[in-house]
């Protein structure tokens, strides 16, 4: 959210400042932030409807000069008001989110391809992250978490969803930890990083909900209901192969029931990068 100021003019040069709280942040044609506001002439010198775009960036001033002879009370009641604000930021933030999710899918398989007798059943994804695929792996992961906590500090400056900002960090963080700290470094260090990562990143996917339209916003709860399932019946299957020795039979595998709880996170991001890219609001 954002106060922009308005110095508006009558032909005396006396001003009135107007205050316009800005809200929004959606835009199509224009690389920067606007507003548009439309003001009535009730005088029946001018037409019914008179419109004037005001091109304004946030935060700024500018100033309005009215030559006409109406009073200015007239002059600045305002009829409608149509809100667009930082494309760019959405644009970068969409893209970001996107480019991020894109190129770990791509890596992950390249890695899988390379890693030798990799089963997606039977191995984990941070297999990949050790041996000759670790530096495809690592570097892709960690890349993500960066896009993710780029966009994410992008997205807080520009929508009112504070929850979203948080989750989207957090993922990011998780995920940029599972790189730096892989599969084989001592301790639990890399599978707190990878809970973080996945958790917070279904909570992302169904917070965001909140700023995308269906049918996205149903995608978005969704994925993030489908990969919340997938890691709470994943820790169930890991707690009994850690206690008790013996894996569950989940038909697909642990490596396979990780990838449940990954692949809808990553389409859900894929989507909503998009989503941040073309959308428009007014």
């Amino acid at each position: 959210m954002a106060i922009a100021m308005l110095s508006i003019y009558n032909q005396h040069e006396v001003a009135t400042q107007l205050s316009v709280e800005i809200t929004g942040y959606y835009a199509t044609y224009k690389p920067y932030s606007y507003i548009v506001l439309h003001w009535n002439f009730p005088h029946h010198d001018f037409p019914p409807f008179y419109g004037l775009g005001v091109w304004l960036t946030a935060r700024k001033s500018i100033n309005i000069n009215f030559s006409s002879s109406q009073s200015l009370t007239q002059i600045y009641k305002v009829n409608h008001v149509f809100l667009c604000m930082k494309q760019t930021d959405g644009k970068i933030a969409g893209t970001l989110i996107f480019v991020g999710a894109v190129q770990f899918i791509l890596c992950m398989i390249m890695a899988e391809c390379l890693y030798p007798k990799y089963s997606i059943s039977e191995n984990y994804i941070s297999d990949l992250g050790i041996g000759a695929t670790a530096p495809i792996f690592n570097i892709s992961v960690f890349l993500l978490g960066a896009t993710v906590a780029a966009s994410a500090y992008l997205l807080k400056r520009m929508v009112q969803s504070k929850i979203l900002s948080v989750f989207l960090t957090l993922c990011g963080i998780g995920a940029m930890g599972v790189g730096i700290f892989p599969e084989n470094f001592p301790g639990m260090v890399h599978t707190v990083f990878s809970l973080i990562a996945f958790l917070f990143g279904a909570l992302s996917a169904i917070t965001s909900y909140k700023i995308q339209k269906p049918p996205m916003s149903y995608f978005a709860i969704s994925m993030g209901i489908m990969s919340l399932t997938a890691l709470t019946i994943f820790m169930v299957g890991e707690i009994y192969l850690h206690y008790f020795n013996s894996a569950i039979n989940l038909i697909i595998g642990l490596g396979g029931m990780e990838r449940m709880i990954a692949y809808p996170i990553l389409l859900w991001a894929i989507g909503f990068g998009g989503y941040l890219q073309k959308s428009e609001n007014s």
